[in-house]
C-alpha cells in the first residue's frame, strides 16, 4: 500500500490559495475535515495570505495580532477584507477583517503588521476624513469660512458684581471688531445673550441681540442647558452658522474669574496628543461612526453646561468680592463722615462757648 506524502502539502497550498473577489477582497474555504468549527490557525494563515497579497513581495510579516470573537462554520466561505492602515516606505500596517457570510456564525478581526504597529485605527482620530461617509458626522468637523457666526454671551441677571458683566460685553465687542469684523459688517453675527445684563448692555449700544435663551440662567439645570445647546447644534448642522463660540467668565476661585471665549463648533482637533507607548488594538462596538454620533453632541452639551455653571459660580465669586469691597468702602466712608461730624460738632460747641464768653464780658464791661 503506497502513501502519497505530498497530499497534505498540496491540500495546505490549496487551502491558502485564496480567491480574489474584488479590490483587497479575498475568499477562502475550509477543508472537509474541519469538524464543527473553523480551525483558528487556518483563519490566521488565510488572513496573512490576504494581507501579503496587498503589499510588495519583498515585505515579510513582522508580527500579527488577532481576536477570535465567535466560532466559524466551516461550511460557509470566509471573506477577508484588507484595510491599508499605514503604508510607509519600509513598513506596512494592515487590518484584515475575516467575516463569514452568515454574520451570526462568525465575526473575527486580524491585524498583520510589519513593525511600527499603531495602537488604534487612525481613522478613529479623523472621523471627518474618508474613513467615514457619514455627512452629519463630518459636519461637526468641517472648518468653513466664518461668514455666519453665533456668539453665546453668558452674563448675569443681576448687578452688584463689579466688572463681571462689563468684561464679557467688552470681549464681545473686541471679537466683533477683530475676528468677525467682516461678518459683523455684513450683519451675519448673531449675539445670543444668556442673562439679562449682557443683553440689556449690548442692546443699549445698538447691537441686535437674540433673547431666546436670556432666562436660561434662572433655571440652569442640565436638561434645559442640553436642550438649548441641542437647538444650537441643529442650527449649525443645518448650515445656519459657520462658527459657534461662547463668551463667559471661567471660575478659578472665589476671588478670580478668567474671561474666555471658546469655540464649540466646528469641533477643533485635539492638540499635542501623545502617542501611546503600548501596542493595543481595539474593537469598537457599535462602530466608530455610531459612537461619535452619540458622543459628540453629548460632549458639546456638557461643555456648554460647564460654561453656564462656570459663569454662575464666577458671578457669585465676583459679587462676593464686590460686596466685600463695598463693605470696606462703606466702613471707610462712615469713619470719614463720623470724623467730619465730630469736627463740625466740636467747632459748633467752641463757637457757642466763645459767643457766651463774649456776651458775658460785654455785660460786665
Amino acid at each position: 500500500m503506497s502513501v502519497d506524502h505530498d497530499a497534505p502539502a498540496s491540500e495546505l497550498l490549496a487551502l491558502l490559495d485564496l480567491e480574489t473577489i474584488g479590490d483587497d477582497l479575498f475568499r477562502g474555504h475550509s477543508p472537509a475535515s474541519s469538524g464543527k468549527q473553523v480551525y483558528g490557525g487556518q483563519a490566521i494563515a488565510q488572513a496573512i495570505v490576504a494581507a501579503t497579497r496587498t503589499v510588495p513581495i519583498d515585505r515579510a510579516v513582522h508580527s500579527l495580532h488577532g481576536y477570535f470573537v465567535l466560532a466559524g462554520d466551516p461550511r460557509t466561505p470566509i471573506d477577508f477584507a484588507v484595510e491599508r492602515v499605514r503604508d510607509g516606505k519600509s513598513f506596512t500596517h494592515l487590518l484584515a477583517t475575516r467575516r463569514m457570510r452568515d454574520l451570526f456564525n462568525s465575526n473575527g478581526r486580524f491585524v498583520a503588521s510589519v513593525r511600527e504597529r499603531t495602537p488604534y485605527n487612525p481613522a478613529f482620530l479623523h472621523p471627518d476624513e474618508e474613513s467615514t461617509d457619514d455627512a452629519q458626522l463630518a459636519g461637526y468637523f468641517e472648518n468653513r469660512e466664518a461668514k455666519r457666526v453665533l456668539l453665546l454671551v453668558i452674563t448675569s441677571d443681576r448687578g452688584l458684581c463689579g466688572a463681571f458683566n462689563a468684561n464679557v460685553v467688552k470681549r464681545v465687542r473686541q471679537l466683533l471688531d477683530t475676528d468677525y469684523s467682516e461678518a459683523h459688517r455684513a450683519g451675519n453675527v448673531t449675539l445670543m445673550c444668556i442673562g439679562k445684563k449682557g443683553g440689556e448692555a449690548l442692546k443699549r449700544m445698538g447691537y441686535v441681540v437674540n433673547l431666546d435663551l436670556v432666562n436660561l440662567t434662572q433655571n440652569a439645570d442640565a436638561q434645559n442647558a442640553f436642550a438649548a445647546m441641542q437647538s444650537v447644534i441643529d442650527s449649525y448642522l443645518a448650515g445656519n452658522y459657520d462658527r459657534v463660540e461662547v463668551v463667559y467668565n471661567k471660575f478659578k476661585n472665589a476671588a478670580t474669574q478668567i474671561l474666555v471665549n471658546e469655540q464649540l463648533l466646528p469641533v477643533a482637533p485635539a492638540a499635542n496628543v501623545e502617542k501611546s507607548s503600548t501596542s493595543n488594538d481595539y474593537i469598537f462596538e457599535p462602530d466608530q461612526v455610531a459612537i461619535l454620533q452619540d458622543l459628540i453632541p453629548r460632549s458639546l452639551n456638557t461643555l456648554f453646561y460647564r460654561s453656564l455653571l462656570d459663569s454662575l459660580a464666577s458671578e457669585h465669586g465676583a459679587r462676593m468680592v464686590a460686596m466685600d469691597k463695598a463693605t470696606d468702602n462703606a466702613g471707610e466712608l462712615l469713619r470719614t463722615l463720623r470724623l467730619a461730624y465730630n469736627q463740625a460738632r466740636q467747632a459748633a460747641i467752641t463757637r457757642e462757648i466763645s459767643e457766651i464768653v463774649g456776651g458775658v464780658a460785654a455785660l460786665e464791661g
